[in-house]
């Protein structure tokens, strides 16, 4: 039977498990967040924020948000619905000095220059990629090559064109427990009936299936299979190729380390995790309509939204009571139900990374 130790959820001798986060590859921004050339956008990775910059050959950069001088953030972070989408720039201007930087990082001019020496020439860079709609960002040395790490969910959902979403809402929700707990009860289907009997219980009859991808994993869930689905699905869908698969279930990709998305044709929530501490973390929650919604789409998705946010506020009620009962536990080893493989599987995959070892080949 497997098992996950208590002391992964509180004990500061297990904190490199939160260093994974830092390790590898963390979505930064979604495409739609920088739709157009010469246009920048400051995401906050906990650590740091990092300057993301779309330059005029279409090509996204990212930078430490650090003027060379004096170490001001050249662009403060912005939070909120409306301020998600980036902002059109000429250059990269510090606001504090004046430096400005090319949209390669480069410095393009120092006010009053002779009264200055700087032997730096260029802000610090890191690495990106971009695919799918999604913006990735290594904030050290990639221990694995992106193309390869995000083969399996880029393939999957590059057909949903999710460069075209935006957010309803956008907001970083604080939680004063582990950061594995809320992203672990997000994989978790087996307290669906005892925290959710009114909600996803009620109208999901099946449990969903489970299907491993190396690093990451996806759940699918058919949902509430009501006979005038079908043609709202279909409305909803604008007329693309998708399968009934496609419109009728719910595909929930857990994207290693520390990110959960639920991905339909007509909408798309986000849910990124990250440490505080041992006990305290932030959730990153995006939930995201298509661009241009027709008055149906944008009704539809405004009462998909009313429902997660329920169901959120469900889950939520409990996170307490689940960090103070293993802090508090003297049992060392809990067992994992079937319906947890999620959690089993994203065990599996941050002690395969700490200890340096690749999954075994898809399933």
């Amino acid at each position: 039977m497997t098992t996950v130790s208590s002391q992964v959820y509180y004990d500061p001798s297990h904190a490199k498990r939160e260093g994974v986060l830092f390790e590898g590859w963390i979505l930064a921004a979604l495409s739609g967040q920088l739709p157009n050339p010469s246009m920048v956008w400051v995401a906050d990775v906990q650590s740091q924020t990092i300057l993301l910059v779309r330059g005029e050959d279409g090509i996204v950069r990212a930078f430490e948000n650090s003027c060379l001088h004096r170490g001001t953030q050249i662009y403060p972070p912005k939070t909120g619905r409306h301020a998600w989408k980036g902002e059109p720039i000429s250059a990269v201007t510090c606001g504090y000095h004046g430096w400005k930087y090319t949209d390669r990082g480069a410095i393009q001019h120092i006010p009053k220059a002779k009264g200055i020496q700087c032997t730096e020439t260029h802000l610090k860079q890191y690495a990106v990629f971009e695919d799918a709609g999604f913006i990735w960002v290594s904030l050290e040395t990639p221990r694995i090559d992106a193309a390869s790490l995000f083969a399996p969910i880029h393939d999957a959902v590059r057909h949903y064109h999710l460069e075209e979403m935006e957010p309803i809402e956008a907001r970083d929700f604080h939680f004063p427990v582990n950061w594995k707990v809320s992203l672990e009860n997000a994989l978790d289907y087996y307290h669906v009936s005892t925290v959710h009997p009114k909600t996803v219980g009620a109208h999901v009859d099946a449990e969903p299936t489970f299907r491993d991808l190396g690093w990451h994993s996806l759940q699918t869930l058919y949902i509430a299979p009501y006979g005038w689905r079908e043609k709202l699905d279909n409305h909803c869908a604008r007329k693309r190729p998708y399968s009934d698969h496609e419109l009728s279930s719910l595909h929930k990709y857990f994207v290693f380390p520390n990110l959960v998305i639920n991905v339909l044709p007509y909408h798309l929530t986000v849910m990124q995790f990250f440490p505080n501490g041992p006990t305290d973390c932030i959730m990153r929650y995006r939930f995201c309509q298509r661009q241009k919604p027709g008055k149906i789409e944008r009704a539809r998705v405004w009462a998909s939204w009313v429902a997660s946010r329920y169901i959120l506020y469900e889950d939520v009620r409990i996170y307490t009571q689940i960090q103070q009962g293993m802090e508090k536990s003297t049992q060392t080893e809990h067992p994992l139900h079937e319906q947890e493989r999620g959690v089993e599987h994203f065990h599996d995959a941050l002690n395969r990374w700490i200890d340096d070892t690749q999954p075994a080949s898809e399933t």
